[in-house]
């Protein structure tokens, strides 16, 4: 006999459990059955009388096996149950009951609920956050990315048009796949269960089989192998794309020179060393978390870890991990948490964007435009006289065709110039901005464990697959 908690008593963050609950008084000797019907299959709870023969209980389990569905111990709200599941609906389950003599009269009471676990409103987006912390990072993320695409587009500089389409993509991978879907993996524990059962030499029977095919979904799809891969490497995928990202930005860098009016055609301006620097930490962080085994005991005494082992063998609730200061220990300060590296060194990347655009291309442009300014020193360098207008009317009045064309030469190249001037004042914008979005993605992607593998077994997914297993053997 194998009992285990109920799904419904574990703590599921906004799910919703629809639960049928049907009430017997005495004399009958089943007083409860509930029926949960949110998941592939529906799962019954079955609450006898506390005075109930246990012969009976047998009685009833073997009756209900014969119906080809699986009967396990079980328990539900901290009453002993019989979980079955295998039934079409509650109409055939009720009649299955009649049948076997465990209920002899309709329900007294039903009830059916649509309960809710889990916070609402500001304290329930919060939980979502914290849950969810890859989701919202890669949904930050995705503004901060088109702003950097942006930027890169109305200056026609391909490398940053490159480091916003890499970023962009790992973001949308990050707000898609970030939280293993429960579903999912459920379907992937299933066809590993019937695999294995098949190659022990104890293949399911044949309505196990049955109910495993349905339960394990099509491993062999393409699109189930792709999403394996990626809800096994999301951080790998991340982090190496991210870094290809943080180099084309410092490729960006060294394209966003000071604007030199005396040079042209080979401008020999000082390129933006922030941009440079931003690109070089962000992907020196993400690539080095690749690197670092996460070890959620660094820093703990030998003392500490064995106490630890002991509490895990004696069932103890695991303690929060211990809080290690990144001033006083760094090192194990990042081992514990691989992705602190990659979020604070995005966080640091997006400072020095910002100060970037806003203390070297910001006063550039500025200056561009300013009376006096590198404008003014480009249209001498040119022969583009201060007062053009006045210029240009004498030089038309003339009729001198090569004079008219020269100017008109020298007009279109200044307005070239303009436009370019024109197009880098918004995309410093777009850079001057980009850094908000980051910083709110960075902190949430620092939150995050590296191990990706969920938490089926808190959330009460894996109760089924245990009363399956145990019906099976």
């Amino acid at each position: 006999m194998v009992a285990i908690d109920s799904p419904n008593s574990a703590p599921v963050a906004a799910h919703v459990a629809q639960i049928k609950h049907y009430l017997w008084r005495e004399p009958s000797s089943v007083r409860e059955l509930h029926v949960r019907h949110d998941q592939e299959f529906p799962t019954a709870w079955l609450v006898m009388d506390e005075k109930t023969d246990p012969v009976q209980m047998k009685a009833i389990s073997r009756s209900l096996k014969s119906q080809r569905w699986t009967v396990a111990a079980d328990r539900f709200e901290g009453k002993p149950a019989l979980r079955i599941r295998g039934f079409e609906n509650d109409k055939a389950l009720l009649a299955a009951l009649k049948k076997s003599k465990a209920i002899i009269n309709d329900a007294d009471e039903i009830h059916d609920v649509a309960k809710v676990a889990g916070k609402e409103g500001l304290e329930g987006l919060k939980q979502w956050a914290k849950d969810n912390s890859m989701v919202a990072a890669g949904l930050s993320y995705l503004v901060a990315d088109g702003l950097i695409f942006a930027s890169g587009a109305v200056r026609k500089d391909a490398n940053g048009m490159a480091q916003g389409l890499s970023w962009g993509l790992t973001s949308a991978i990050l707000a898609i796949f970030g939280t293993p879907d429960p579903k999912h993996q459920m379907e992937k524990l299933y066809a590993d269960m019937k695999r294995h059962f098949e190659e022990s030499g104890t293949p399911p029977t044949p309505d196990q089989q049955q109910m495993l095919m349905k339960l394990q979904g099509h491993p062999n799809h393409f699109t189930n192998k792709f999403t394996d891969f990626i809800y096994e490497y999301p951080t790998e995928i991340f982090n190496t794309l991210q870094g290809y990202g943080g180099m084309q930005g410092f490729l960006a860098g060294i394209n966003q020179k000071k604007f030199n009016p005396t040079d042209i055609l080979n401008p020999k301006g000082q390129p933006n060393y922030f941009k440079m620097a931003a690109g070089l930490c962000v992907a020196g962080g993400m690539w080095g978390a690749l690197l670092i085994r996460e070890d959620p005991e660094a820093g703990m005494s030998d003392a500490e870890k064995e106490q630890k082992f002991l509490d895990h063998l004696a069932g103890k609730p695991e303690a929060a991990p211990k809080t290690i200061s990144p001033t006083q220990n760094p090192v194990d300060w990042v081992k514990q948490k691989p992705l602190r590296l990659a979020g604070y060194c995005a966080m640091i990347n997006n400072f020095l964007v910002g100060i970037g655009a806003v203390f070297h291309e910001q006063p550039d442009i500025n200056h561009y435009f300013k009376s006096g300014g590198s404008r003014e020193t480009l249209m001498r360098e040119i022969g583009l006289p201060g007062e053009l207008g006045t210029q240009e009317a004498r030089i038309n009045k003339s009729g001198d065709v090569r004079a008219i064309l020269e100017m008109d030469h020298k007009k279109a190249a200044l307005a070239k110039i303009d436009n370019a001037q024109m197009k880098r004042r918004i995309g410093v914008k777009f850079d001057a901005l980009s850094p908000f979005p980051n910083l709110l993605g960075n902190w949430l992607y620092s939150l995050s464990p590296k191990d990706r593998s969920g938490t089926l077994k808190e959330a009460g997914y894996l109760d089924e697959l245990y009363t399956m297993t145990a019906n099976m053997l």
